[in-house]
């Protein structure tokens, strides 16, 4: 997403943004046109292709859609994302902020 002066905020969750300061932050590009408030299905589907399509090593693991977070495999790191906010400029560019609320080492499958 190129940088603009002026963005639109969309929140999808509640949100102290006083806590967004020390977290990582992820502004993930999505490909498709949104004119307005997708499905919490939709979102997480767009957020899931927007970060394999920009790093090939994370694979998406599963959805909270309650919760508005994905989970994805980065690399045998599981890192737990939570959906912020849809971030929209005037020209139609459209990303969706993501907060990483956690991670943890991918527990290895035993051969049977």
């Amino acid at each position: 997403m190129p940088t603009l002066n002026k963005l639109t905020l969309t929140l999808l969750v509640e949100t102290d943004f006083s806590q967004l300061n020390d977290a990582p932050l992820r502004l993930v590009p999505i490909e498709a046109p949104v004119y307005d408030i997708p499905s919490p299905d939709l979102l997480l589907t767009l957020c899931a292709k927007g970060m394999t399509d920009v790093a090939m090593n994370r694979m998406h693991k599963y959805f909270d859609t309650s919760n508005m977070r994905i989970v994805v495999d980065n690399n045998g790191i599981v890192e737990h994302w939570q959906l912020i906010a849809l971030c929209s400029n005037n020209v139609g560019h459209t990303g969706i902020l993501l907060k990483l609320i956690g991670t943890e080492r991918a527990q290895k499958r035993s051969a049977r």
